[in-house]
């Protein structure tokens, strides 16, 4: 299994998407607002929420725009692979390092981030 992670703006997007089923588009910017130093913790996730809601973002929109798309990484058996299609700039460098680890953002940590969002919905 092959996933392709690119960022919204990257001038590659097209092409991938027409080339390869698996696409992920990321839409974050972990340069921005708060992050914790363990990617994909309660903590990191309870931080972008926050960050989020600050500009008038839901917990909800910013599940369904940013985390949803990545539960497909849950799915990666130990001999997939994951491709990521992120510039040189600062931003991409920033968001390519909360990639580097896949196990940084595995099913747990999604869970997790979902898990969050349903307590402070008092799903």
């Amino acid at each position: 299994m092959e996933i392709h992670i690119i960022e919204e703006e990257n001038p590659a997007l097209s092409f991938l998407k027409s080339t390869y089923n698996e696409v992920v588009v990321f839409k974050e910017s972990f340069n921005e607002g708060a992050i914790d130093k363990n990617v994909g913790s309660d903590d990191f996730w309870k931080k972008r929420y926050a960050h989020f809601e600050s500009k008038g973002i839901s917990k909800l929109d910013y599940f369904d725009s940013t985390i949803k798309p990545l539960t497909v990484l849950q799915n990666i058996p130990k001999n997939g692979t994951v491709y990521l299609w992120f510039s040189e700039d600062e931003k991409s460098q920033i968001n390519r390092m909360c990639f580097n680890d896949k196990k940084r953002l595995s099913r747990n940590r999604l869970l997790e981030a979902r898990s969050e969002l349903r307590v402070e919905n008092g799903e």
